[in-house]
């Protein structure tokens, strides 16, 4: 076939050449479809198994931030308990030696040794100093004993705010 019968046919047909290019344009189109049709299936399930993986991992990390939020809990609860303990013991002590200080002698051994309490308790109280209308005096020992324990209730609550 020569240059010359191409171009003849091509005058013949010229009304198809559109509709030739519009048919390879829509061949086109449906082959770049079907291949991102496929491609957008595997990026859809990758990412159910991300999703999945991300929701196994952050359930994960709560269960163990819930132990150690457990462990400090029960370690706060402890710290408390203590806490109340010793303050329980030294109200049991000033009211015993309170007690004492209007009974007799004998009381404060048996109330001593019912408290458990392994510091020796003076026989007597000293007198109010005149003036002070009959008020208890506090032995040297509680009000040690009461500094020992807000000491130990601030370093707690500081120990907390560290802890955040």
């Amino acid at each position: 076939m020569t240059l010359t019968a191409a171009f003849a046919i091509l005058r013949r047909f010229w009304w198809a050449l559109p509709m030739l290019a519009l048919l390879a344009w829509g061949l086109r189109v449906d082959s770049l479809r079907a291949t991102y049709k496929g491609k957008w299936q595997d990026v859809t399930t990758e990412y159910a198994a991300f999703k999945t993986a991300i929701v196994d991992k952050t359930a994960e990390a709560l269960a163990a931030q819930k132990a150690v939020n457990a462990a400090k809990e029960s370690e706060y609860q402890e710290k408390a308990r203590e806490a109340d303990q010793s303050i329980d013991d030294l109200r049991a002590r000033l009211a015993l030696r309170l007690r004492q200080g209007s009974g007799g002698g004998s009381s404060r051994a048996a109330g001593a040794a019912a408290q458990g309490d392994d510091t020796a308790v003076p026989e007597s109280l000293p007198a109010s100093p005149p003036g002070t209308g009959g008020s208890v005096q506090v032995d040297a020992d509680t009000l040690a004993g009461l500094s020992a324990y807000a000491i130990k209730a601030h370093e707690w609550a500081v120990s907390l705010e560290n802890d955040k």
